[in-house]
């Protein structure tokens, strides 16, 4: 490798200033800068500095002062000094040529080198050209040695996995059944310990349940009780004020009608006058009816207790029908006192006489008329209270007599002339029981106020309350017929006993009123006080049949 003296990086490398010019340095010096390489730069300077000392040394020992001095005075100075300028301009001149000839060496070696430079690099380009073509014979080699072991490895791979495949399959299979055998003995445990927990749970509900039942039976009955009771207390507060009010109006209407006879003289000087007759016989029927009421009032009192059943038929049927007719005739008595008023009263009275009098003062014609009008009156009820027995019907759980029950009433809404016998009566009794859904206090309101209407009656506040007291009088005179004798009873009570219990007779014969008024007594003498609702039901089953077989 050659170094360039002369450049600022050869300066450099001699330990020059950069200024410094290669002139000052011998041929020998120079020379010396023709170095290998892999020579350090401070072997090459030692060696610089060992020829400069070389070619140096020798003309100093023949230029030395010393051995100048040896020659005498001032031509010895002034030939060193001749001879030291030679010496300079012959060492320039030297300097110069071995410049020239370094240049031209250098020029030479750097041919060289390139040349050599290009033999490597086409040696190296061969070398690399066959190492790549080695290599890639080589790789080539290894890459289907590669893939031979790759196949092979694959190979071995699949075989080894169809292998742990078919022992993991044999083993999940083994697993499965192990888990499907486990599965199954869960399964039975967790059924038999589920059918454990359901029959527990199912003794535990029924235990709740019949406990909650006695619970809710308890509070029922209590609430019954109390609602009984304030009811009770209720009713006897208010049967007590209109007891008091209305025997108080009793005993002055009673009195009141003792004189009453005056009155009428008063009214009608000539008693052949048919209005005086009517009121003077109407009067007199009334305050006889009067008479029984208060009898039978005395004798209920002295009881203490609600018993009809020592009564005979008459007294019954004044103690039923007695209330309304005073309502009625009760303001024409009383205003007919007053001066001038019978000239408005009375033929007002006489020309309204459902309005304003009672059946004491009726003829037969306003009797049959009244008869008819309210046969009229259940006949349209009929429907309205079937319908409604026949849902009530369909709400309860279903049994053999329930089924019964709709088939009576199928029969009745259809339209079919056959009557209920006793026997299917008495299969369906019990649901009127006491126990049953259509007990007295069972019924609702609604249901209540229509048998309410179908019997005429009346009422303030509690319907339940009237239709129990009139099914104990219903039942009480229904025995009495039986003691009496349907047989010996008059065509008149015939008819009014019937229109009573919902038929309508009056184009019947006597004969037909019989048959109903026994099959009827027949259904009410095997029927207690917890069963009245039955009693009060009965017109549906029989009486509309008897209608319908007259028609």
């Amino acid at each position: 490798m050659l170094i360039r003296f002369g450049t600022r990086a050869g300066r450099q490398l001699l330990g020059c200033r950069p200024n410094t010019s290669y002139e000052h340095f011998s041929p020998i010096f120079v020379q010396s800068f023709h170095f290998t390489p892999g020579v350090s730069r401070d072997d090459l300077i030692s060696r610089t500095k060992t020829n400069i000392e070389k070619e140096v040394k020798p003309t100093n020992q023949t230029n030395s002062p010393v051995n100048v001095k040896s020659k005498t005075g001032s031509e010895s100075e002034n030939t060193n000094e001749e001879t030291e300028n030679e010496k300079i301009i012959e060492f320039n001149k030297q300097f110069s040529d071995r410049q020239m000839d370094l240049k031209n060496m250098l020029k030479e070696k750097r041919a060289e080198m390139v040349e050599m430079m290009e033999d490597k690099r086409t040696e190296m380009r061969d070398q690399m050209e066959e190492k790549k073509i080695e290599m890639r014979e080589r790789l080539e080699d290894k890459k289907t040695e590669f893939l031979e072991r790759l196949e092979e490895t694959k190979t071995e791979m699949r075989e080894r996995l169809e292998d742990k495949k078919t022992e993991m399959r044999e083993r999940m299979e083994d697993k499965k059944t192990e888990m499907l055998e486990r599965m199954e003995e869960k399964k039975t445990e967790m059924r038999e310990r589920m059918e454990d927990k359901k029959t527990e749970m199912r003794e535990r509900m029924e235990d709740k349940k019949t406990e909650m039942r006695e619970r809710m039976e308890e509070k029922k009955t209590e609430m019954k009780e109390r609602i009984e009771e304030r009811r009770q207390t209720v009713e006897a507060r208010s049967e007590e004020t209109r007891t008091r009010i209305f025997w108080k109006m009793f005993n002055n209407l009673f009195l009141y009608l003792k004189s009453y006879g005056d009155i009428l003289k008063t009214a009608f000087p000539d008693r052949v006058v048919k209005t005086y007759k009517i009121f003077s016989i109407g009067t007199k029927s009334l305050f006889s009816e009067m008479k029984v009421y208060s009898g039978v009032h005395r004798s209920i009192a002295k009881n203490k207790a609600r018993d009809y059943s020592q009564l005979s038929r008459n007294d019954l049927e004044v103690y039923i029908r007695l209330p309304k007719d005073l309502v009625r005739v009760t303001p024409v008595l009383l205003i007919s006192a007053l001066p001038f008023a019978q000239n408005i009263v009375f033929p007002l009275a006489l020309l309204y006489p459902r309005v304003f009098l009672s059946t004491h003062f009726w003829n037969t014609e306003q009797l049959l008329e009244h008869y008819r009008r309210v046969a009229e009156h259940q006949d349209k009820l009929y429907p309205v209270l079937t319908t409604v027995l026949y849902n009530s019907v369909l709400q309860i759980k279903m049994g053999e007599s329930m089924l019964l029950f709709l088939k009576l009433l199928n029969q009745i809404n259809s339209g079919e002339t056959k009557i209920a016998s006793i026997l299917e009566i008495f299969e369906i009794k019990q649901y009127f029981s006491s126990s049953g859904p259509f007990h007295i206090d069972a019924l609702p309101r609604s249901h209540a106020q229509l048998l309410v209407s179908f019997y005429n009656l009346s009422y303030s506040l509690f319907p339940h309350r009237s239709l129990s007291k009139f099914g104990s009088l219903l039942l009480a005179l229904d025995k009495a017929i039986i003691r009496d004798g349907i047989a010996h009873l008059s065509n008149e009570t015939l008819l009014r006993l019937s229109i009573q219990r919902g038929l309508n007779g009056i184009d019947m014969k006597r004969t037909g009123l019989i048959e109903f008024l026994t099959l009827w007594t027949n259904v009410s003498k095997n029927v207690t006080e917890n069963e009245l609702s039955l009693l009060l039901h009965l017109p549906i089953l029989i009486s509309y049949k008897f209608i319908c077989n007259s028609l």
